[in-house]
């Protein structure tokens, strides 16, 4: 079962407790959950499924909303780009499901300053798809760790720098598209939650 509903609960607690949160701010909280294409990547690559049949696969298994993905780093899924932009609104509709989030595959742990760019491009790119579909976020990843299959060299004091670079250089297409930026610590850069916390301090 890829989705459920999940409500915090009691042997939580002293996690939530140690972040500054009450169990008592969390009694009848309720998690909304929306499911990614990943989950099911194999399925649609294999071509039995598509972006539509995710939509409705995620509802039939209760969830609330989907990820979708851009076209420039998951071209898998999507079959006829242009029909299915247009069709996407009509497919939630009738599902009962919302559009939660979308998500491109960018890796800002670059060197070379062209490949950084070509990274920043990538990610203003899914901005753009993000806003046509009215997405309200589009989840973004900071970069490769050389410990996770990034370049040479390319540790955590060198690596957290350029993903501050990627980001910033992304902010004014984010703020004109109307959509948040959501970091994902895929990658390990960053990989820790204090090395999040500190690019969020950042901005």
């Amino acid at each position: 079962m890829p989705c459920g509903c999940v409500i915090f609960s009691k042997e939580y607690s002293s996690v939530f407790a140690r972040c500054g949160v009450s169990a008592k701010k969390l009694q009848g909280f309720t998690m909304k959950i929306s499911v990614t294409p990943i989950s099911v990547a194999q399925i649609m690559r294999a071509g039995k499924m598509d972006a539509e049949g995710f939509v409705n696969y995620c509802a039939e298994w209760g969830a609330d909303g989907v990820d979708i993905l851009d076209s420039q780093c998951y071209a898998w899924f999507w079959k006829d780009k242009a029909r299915e932009f247009k069709a996407l609104p009509g497919w939630l509709g009738r599902a009962g499901i919302k559009l939660a989030a979308c998500a491109t595959g960018n890796n800002f742990a670059k060197f070379n300053e062209e490949a950084l760019l070509a990274q920043v491009e990538i990610v203003k790119n899914a901005l753009r798809e993000a806003a046509e579909l009215g997405a309200p976020v589009l989840r973004i990843f900071g970069g490769h760790h050389v410990d996770n299959g990034g370049e040479p060299g390319m540790q955590t004091h060198a690596g957290l720098p350029l993903i501050i670079r990627g980001i910033e250089a992304c902010l004014p297409d984010a703020e004109r598209c109307g959509v948040v930026l959501a970091l994902e610590n895929h990658g390990r850069l960053p990989g820790h939650s204090y090395e999040v916390r500190m690019l969020l301090d950042h901005f």
